[in-house]
């Protein structure tokens, strides 16, 4: 038994989510044309893997300071049913499916929010989630996050406690992810996979000989 993490966005899910909730949240009118543009900015920044942008996912998560953790919880529900359980790539049932035969514990690793990871769980069948977490005091957001971010090495700081906690080593474990922001993880598993890989992750997995998978048709780990 062994431990597989998977990225969500452009990875198991054929689309980047958090693009999806931006355009939602201002077609709903609940985001001005202006924080639209400043998010989508930074998922262009962070598709890219440039550094020093937390700042920006920060400010992001301060704007959540006051409201409600329980109705976000179900907006983020509500959408996962209407606007992504039916974009989750072929290939990556399949390859969940192929990790859960060989018994391996099935994880995913995300920058998402914890409310997003919930429902990929639940609707994934997967075992545990690791992502974004946000600070919440009587139910209620504080406007600030838990450090650091799961993202850049962030993200890799919290696959190695888990890994530890669990009693895995980082070389048992498994990653796939389609970003090079994710590199840091890939080059400390044993078995690194790149799924679609953006231009900078194919340029690093031809030079590490890492796997590069196409998911979208319904093909094994």
């Amino acid at each position: 038994m062994a431990v597989a993490f998977f990225d969500l966005d452009s990875t198991l899910l054929e689309v980047n989510s958090a693009k999806l909730w931006v355009r939602r949240e201002y077609r709903l009118g609940r985001m001005s044309w202006i924080a639209a543009s400043r998010a989508g900015l930074w998922m262009f920044l962070y598709k890219l893997g440039l550094t020093g942008h937390e700042d920006a996912l920060l400010k992001a998560i301060s704007t959540l300071a006051g409201k409600q953790e329980a109705e976000m919880a179900a907006e983020v529900q509500t959408f996962w049913d209407e606007e992504i359980d039916h974009r989750v790539r072929p290939g990556a049932i399949s390859a969940l499916e192929a990790h859960r035969q060989a018994g391996d514990r099935l994880v995913l690793l995300t920058s998402s929010s914890p409310y997003m990871s919930r429902a990929a769980v639940a609707a994934l069948d997967l075992d545990d989630w690791i992502s974004t977490r946000f600070e919440v005091v009587d139910g209620v957001f504080t406007g600030g996050a838990v450090l650091p971010l799961c993202y850049l090495t962030g993200k890799l700081h919290w696959a190695r406690q888990y890994a530890e906690e669990h009693g895995f080593t980082m070389e048992e474990a498994a990653f796939y992810t389609d970003s090079i922001a994710d590199v840091s993880v890939l080059e400390h598993v044993g078995r690194p996979f790149c799924v679609h890989p953006d231009r900078k992750l194919e340029a690093s997995a031809q030079r590490n000989a890492w796997p590069v998978l196409d998911w979208d048709a319904p093909a094994g780990a």
